[in-house]
């Protein structure tokens, strides 16, 4: 199951993004955004190739945006995006 929500506070819209899948163990959270990093090479990752959350933090990174990321193993993975308000001008 996938479950996505937005949260808007004053200062930004979060975006929450979480599934209920195999999750991802805690001492490889820190590598999880590395080009090609797949984690255990266990045959349900044997077809992954590693780009899909390092894409995910180069354009996070070009847009200037913060990401954050957790897990429980075996229940679930959660990758939070946080979308900084804008201050607006008054059209000026």
């Amino acid at each position: 199951m996938l479950t996505i929500s937005v949260i808007h506070s004053e200062t930004a819209d979060i975006l929450s993004v979480e599934d209920n899948g195999i999750g991802v163990k805690k001492y490889n959270l820190p590598y999880i955004f590395q080009k090609g990093f797949t984690g255990d090479s266990t045959d349900s990752r044997k077809k992954a190739t590693g780009m899909g959350l390092y894409l995910v933090k180069k354009m996070a990174d070009d847009l200037n945006l913060h990401l954050e990321a957790a897990s429980q193993w075996g229940k679930s993975f959660k990758i939070v995006i946080f979308f900084p308000k804008l201050r607006s001008n008054g059209g000026k």
